[in-house]
């Protein structure tokens, strides 16, 4: 295989990884179902819901950013190189790889997104981004409930260090960007930062919540399943 022929495969691969791990994350960051009213978000402060309101719009923005610009910048330096042209044949875009880091962030990804999508469909209407209880709220404990009481967050969590690696590592887009890699770490590792600790207060929050509202219902679910993210 000539060298040519090696970079247009090494893109493709590196287009179908940066693609699946995007994918993903648009599933992660997706409400499943509509806003919950204010009347079913009363218990829930205005500081923390202006919180998950700015959280929602730095994920959707930040998160997805890097994995879009990937993807256009692939698929026009493809087409290039289908037409001869040396169009962005200077730029990072030849640099890019399908490393192994970023194979095991593509199935992390993966893995974080199955999660995501069992509590989905475990909790049906009753999932929603917002703290809230809903009319003829029931307390879930079946599918991934009964390994843990907020598998939600850690499928997000599995999911965030696999695009972290998909996006942030050797052979990415980001990392061989000619200016602002030291910055966009840092703002990237800020955000990690940030998104974990409010996933963990969001933890706390909800058990108390659900603690009060069905009692001693939650109390027995929490003693048989007493971890919170990790069995």
């Amino acid at each position: 295989m000539d060298t040519v022929s090696a970079t247009t495969t090494t893109l493709l691969l590196r287009l179908v990884g940066v693609f699946g791990a995007t994918c993903a994350q648009f599933i992660n960051i997706t409400p499943p179902n509509p806003q919950p009213t204010k009347q079913e978000t009363r218990r829930v402060s205005v500081v923390e819901k202006n919180m998950i309101g700015t959280m929602k719009f730095t994920m959707q923005f930040s998160y997805l950013f890097a994995g879009v610009a990937e993807i256009v910048l692939i698929i026009m330096r493809l087409s290039a190189r289908m037409a001869g042209s040396t169009f962005l044949a200077s730029t990072c875009v030849e640099k890019l790889e399908f490393t192994p880091l970023a194979i095991l962030g593509c199935i992390l990804a993966g893995i974080g997104m199955s999660i995501r999508i069992m509590c989905y469909q475990t909790l049906g209407r009753l999932f929603t981004f917002e703290l809230a209880i809903l009319p003829n709220h029931k307390l879930i404990t079946s599918g991934p409930y009964t390994l843990v009481r907020h598998p939600s967050y850690m499928g997000a969590m599995v999911l965030l260090a696999g695009i972290t690696l998909v996006y942030g590592t050797q052979g990415s887009m980001m990392y061989h960007c000619p200016v602002g890699y030291e910055l966009w770490a840092l703002l990237w590792s800020a955000l990690v930062i940030f998104s974990s600790l409010m996933m963990g207060e969001r933890c706390l929050r909800e058990d108390c919540i659900l603690r009060a509202t069905f009692g001693r219902d939650w109390e027995e679910w929490s003693q048989r399943v007493r971890w919170k993210l990790i069995p």
